[in-house]
């Protein structure tokens, strides 16, 4: 920042979501300074005098704030849905009236599936046409009580967000897991169409826009590209390196739906929108095709503060279950090992301190390597193979060299390899879903995240 520049302000409401913890880091990276109003932050909600001395001077508001409706349509999740949109956009609407030099700018934000399904030609803001059900309903509510603040000094404008991509979370963690399990084929007929955004183009959009004071009204924000969901899922494939992937017929779906607690037309709308504004006034697209955007969406987020960590705990697991699988082998195993069944209680009692030991230098030397390696599939076979190594040494050692006149032991052998790899698969699998979870910039919140505002 160039010296003597004034400083802007911006006031991001629900800023601890995907979306929003990146509006904090970039905004904070261009040398604006960040306000934030949410259940924690310079200011709470029900504290409307508190809000409006955060706003009170600031350039710029942005309205995040929402529970997710990545969720079923119960009456207690549906009332939320709109309360947590209506009531925290009239909250603010309240405390900008109130300022005595309110922001120049309020972005709220919205959702480009307030259009109909479209397959037939793409919906823009000026001749688009609005849909019906209940995610339509929210998304007019939350634009109406925008238009109802007494505001007259503050630009307001609803942005009608697509599916939006990034490298931190975001609505391609799901579609990743399913690619990886050979799930990753087309939803429904796969005709539906998929219009999408990158993260960063979000940020570059509300830049752009507030610069542009002439733009006004709703805003469409949506890249150029739209695909398919059939030719989205195979992009995902080739991302995840992932050669085949199942279809997903339309009633599989429904009933996958209830089983998770959410809704089938968060996957099977066509949403096909156009982002004609933007597009009129100049912008340039950062990430304008979705090869390109799903590659920086895929890169590595495991970062050095929590990644190897959560790595060592699930390979550490995996260990402490080879330790059971190789007591089980002693206690069956034909070969006179003299331990029999005695060596069961021993390595049920010290089976976990025994893999802290010595797993934890092994899944350091796996780990380490691997770090930055999303492919699930290397993980396991490296794990599998070095524990595999490991098991038949020792086999070999308690069988006095008798291991390879055996085939009930290798056969023990091979089964505890396909063991040890399955386990490691769920293992870590779940201890990064589990650390992802606990993390507080990737927990779900009610906040907008990038599973709400695409709805």
């Amino acid at each position: 920042m160039k010296i003597g520049a004034v400083v802007k302000t911006v006031v991001i409401a629900g800023a601890s979501g995907f979306i929003g913890t990146h509006f904090r880091r970039q905004f904070a990276d261009a040398g604006w300074r960040v306000r934030t109003v949410g259940r924690s932050g310079d200011a709470v909600w029900g504290d409307t005098a508190a809000i409006t001395a955060v706003l009170d001077g600031a350039d710029l508001l942005l309205n995040l704030a929402g529970k997710s409706v990545s969720c079923r349509y119960t009456p207690a999740n549906t009332a939320e849905i709109i309360r947590s949109r209506n009531e925290t956009t009239a909250e603010l609407g309240r405390a900008v009236a109130a300022c005595a030099q309110p922001p120049r700018d309020w972005f709220n934000a919205s959702t480009g599936t307030i259009y109909r399904d479209a397959r037939d030609y793409p919906q823009d803001e000026y001749d688009g046409e609005l849909g019906s059900g209940f995610s339509v309903d929210v998304a007019r509510g939350w634009e109406e009580t925008l238009a109802a603040a007494e505001a007259p000094k503050t630009r307001r404008i609803p942005l009608r967000i697509t599916i939006v991509l990034g490298s931190d979370g975001g609505v391609m963690r799901p579609f990743n897991n399913l690619a990886r399990l050979g799930l990753g084929g087309r939803m429904g007929d796969g005709g539906q169409k998929f219009s999408w955004v990158h993260v960063e183009d979000v940020f570059r959009a509300v830049l752009f826009l507030h610069e542009h004071r002439e733009i006004t009204g709703p805003v469409n924000i949506a890249a150029p590209e739209v695909v398919t969901n059939a030719a989205l899922m195979s992009a995902v494939r080739r991302t995840n390196r992932a050669p085949l992937g199942l279809p997903t017929p339309a009633w599989l779906l429904t009933m996958g739906a209830v089983l998770i607690r959410t809704e089938t037309e968060l996957v099977l709308k066509s949403r096909w929108v156009a982002a004609k504004k933007l597009q009129d006034a100049g912008f340039s697209w950062k990430h304008p095709d979705l090869n390109g955007a799903l590659a920086n969406a895929k890169a590595d987020r495991f970062s050095m503060s929590y990644g190897v960590p959560a790595l060592l705990l699930g390979w550490l697991c995996t260990f402490a279950l080879f330790c059971l699988g190789l007591a089980l082998t002693a206690a069956v195993s034909p070969l006179d090992t003299g331990l029999g069944w005695y060596f069961l209680p021993v390595a049920l009692i010290y089976g976990f301190p025994v893999a802290v030991v010595l797993g934890l230098p092994l899944a350091i030397l796996i780990a380490w390597p691997l770090r930055r390696v999303r492919n699930q599939r290397l993980h396991v076979l490296a794990f599998a193979a070095v524990l595999g190594s490991v098991m038949a040494a020792l086999l070999i050692i308690s069988s006095r060299g008798e291991m390879l006149t055996s085939g009930t032991s290798l056969l023990i052998g091979l089964g505890l390899v396909a063991l040890v790899a399955g386990c490691g698969a769920l293992g870590r699998a779940s201890v990064m879903n589990l650390v992802e979870r606990r993390n507080p910039e990737l927990e779900e919140r009610h906040e907008t995240d990038s599973m709400c505002l695409i709805r």
